[in-house]
């Protein structure tokens, strides 16, 4: 994989953020994106080795277009100035935990995993798990292993306790979440390192990442059991 080809289109992108541009440079951005399918094929081939939920999972079903949806924005880019792709069951339109990858350059690129703006009857579902069963997940999130790459579960949350819980829950601050994310950034310089090595790391971390998945992914099935 040439990943410097990545994050070099990204950035022209990003300074040319127009249809005519990209017509333009449409070969361009054709094999950069030929080069994301490889990377997120060859994760997929991987993970599913851990995780045996992924066996089948093809790249195309992962892989999130790069044109923006416009209508009720502001903002009218046209295009995503990054390839990103969600490597799970069912696809990137899943609510089950998987694995996310977000390539863009000035050192945003980014892996995530666990559970991400889920609906509201799932969130539901999920605080009620955590409030019973929070020590299960406290344990995974303070495995000395994880929090050496994981900071705090990022996402949206609640500034009061939600109406069904105490503010003296012992696992309040997890019921207020309204995402559980687990995210690990990489700088530009380490994205673009000998692919083999990047991909061998993207890899490590997302076997730390695994038992939170397997946590929300329990959840998930119960809930629609």
């Amino acid at each position: 994989m040439n990943t410097a080809l990545i994050l070099s289109f990204l950035k022209k992108l990003a300074a040319n953020n127009k249809r005519e541009w990209m017509l333009a440079h449409k070969d361009e951005f054709e094999a950069a994106r030929a080069e994301f399918y490889e990377l997120v094929q060859q994760m997929i081939d991987r993970l599913s080795l851990i995780d045996k939920s992924l066996v089948g999972v093809g790249y195309k079903e992962c892989v999130f277009r790069i044109h923006r949806d416009i209508r009720f924005s502001p903002d009218k880019r046209p295009y995503k100035e990054y390839f990103s792709a969600y490597i799970v069951r069912g696809g990137r339109k899943s609510e089950r935990a998987g694995y996310y990858i977000h390539i863009q350059p000035d050192s945003e690129s980014l892996i995530g995993g666990g559970i991400h703006m889920p609906t509201t009857d799932l969130l539901k579902y999920i605080r009620k798990e955590i409030a019973v069963n929070g020590d299960e997940l406290t344990a995974i999130l303070e495995n000395p292993e994880y929090k050496s790459v994981y900071s705090d579960l990022e996402g949206e949350k609640l500034k009061r306790a939600p109406k069904e819980y105490a503010i003296t829950h012992p696992y309040i601050e997890l019921l207020k979440l309204k995402s559980y994310d687990a995210v690990y950034y990489y700088r530009d310089d380490e994205f673009v390192k000998k692919s083999e090595a990047y991909m061998n790391d993207m890899m490590e971390k997302f076997k730390v990442m695994l038992p939170l998945n397997q946590f929300f992914n329990d959840i998930f099935d119960d809930f629609n059991s």
